[in-house]
């Protein structure tokens, strides 16, 4: 059994890896939606 501040402690850090994989996609998602408008 884990202890409650370890549990924590990975939602957390797998959280913030989620964020910056999400911000990764949209950041390249806007890039190919401006590249295909000519913006």
């Amino acid at each position: 059994m884990m202890k409650n501040k370890d549990m924590l402690r990975k939602i957390y850090y797998e959280n913030k890896a989620m964020n910056r994989n999400m911000q990764r996609f949209l950041s390249w998602m806007i890039l190919n939606i401006r590249r295909k408008f000519h913006l």
